[in-house]
């Protein structure tokens, strides 16, 4: 979903709603099963465009430890600044090279327009667990076992031994 600015313009604040695919979500142990909804508005103020807004989905990940695919839903804020080419180069050579931003995503409005799926794609992307566990109890497949702390490593129980008789 592309929206040009120069629609915007008349407008002081505008509200959008969104619902749909995205294409380029499907990663490795993660996938979209339903579209992403989301509601965002946009105000115009001189040279930036400001985007603020939320979105929900539901996805299937698969399980860290058993390996078992699991639905999750998955929520998160948008917030968004786009400065016109011009605006955009001069923020970036007066914050240096060092300057991060936290959470606010900060781009550049690219032919007039603004591409508000791939904003959504990038921040469903962020909220995505990077460990995903299907339930806290979960306790994995059986061959962990064989990989559980039993204690100390008979590797270092003679140095031990060593400094107990010390």
């Amino acid at each position: 979903m592309k929206i040009n600015i120069e629609e915007l313009k008349n407008q002081k604040q505008k509200v959008f709603h969104f619902n749909e695919c995205l294409s380029g979500l499907d990663l490795e142990g993660a996938s979209l099963l339903e579209p992403v909804e989301a509601e965002f508005s946009l105000e115009v103020v001189e040279d930036e465009v400001l985007v603020k807004g939320s979105y929900r989905t539901k996805v299937q990940l698969t399980c860290v430890r058993c390996l078992d695919k699991f639905e999750a839903n998955i929520s998160g804020e948008i917030e968004s600044v786009y400065f016109t080419p011009e605006a955009y180069k001069e923020h970036y050579d007066s914050k240096g090279i060092e300057y991060q931003s936290d959470k606010t995503v900060i781009d550049e409005i690219v032919d007039g327009q603004i591409d508000i799926s791939e904003l959504i794609r990038e921040q469903v992307i962020l909220d995505l667990p990077p460990f995903p566990i299907c339930q806290d109890s979960c306790e994995g497949i059986e061959e962990m076992g064989d990989y559980s702390n039993d204690g100390i490593d008979p590797r270092w129980q003679k140095l031990l031994d060593i400094e107990k008789k010390n």
